[in-house]
């Protein structure tokens, strides 16, 4: 019996459940999503977005005039370097 918590549901590896649901079947979501919505260009652009920072490894801070941006934040510091370009960039956390 294993008293710890589970290891932790990485997406870094391509042959991973993690990694397949989040480059495979998220844009796919996002396009129904887009297709089934009669959404704006500022909504489809948000979204559009999205997929970029999915596939790019880059993840941008939520904007100013997000009511919760410094609790995202706090979350995320274990997780997230900032870079000096002021973009945040994801890290695969490993067990020690």
């Amino acid at each position: 019996m294993n008293d710890g918590p589970p290891p932790e549901l990485l997406n870094s590896d391509p042959k991973g459940y993690a990694w397949q649901v989040w480059h495979d079947r998220t844009p796919k979501l996002v396009a129904k999503i887009k297709d089934v919505n009669s959404y704006g260009p500022k909504e489809c652009d948000a979204l559009d977005a999205l997929l970029a920072e999915i596939f790019s490894g880059v993840m941008e801070p939520l904007g100013a005039h997000a009511h919760d941006r410094e609790v995202w934040a706090g979350w995320g510091a274990d997780h997230q370097a900032r870079a000096r370009t002021g973009h945040y960039r994801r890290q695969a956390v490993h067990e020690t």
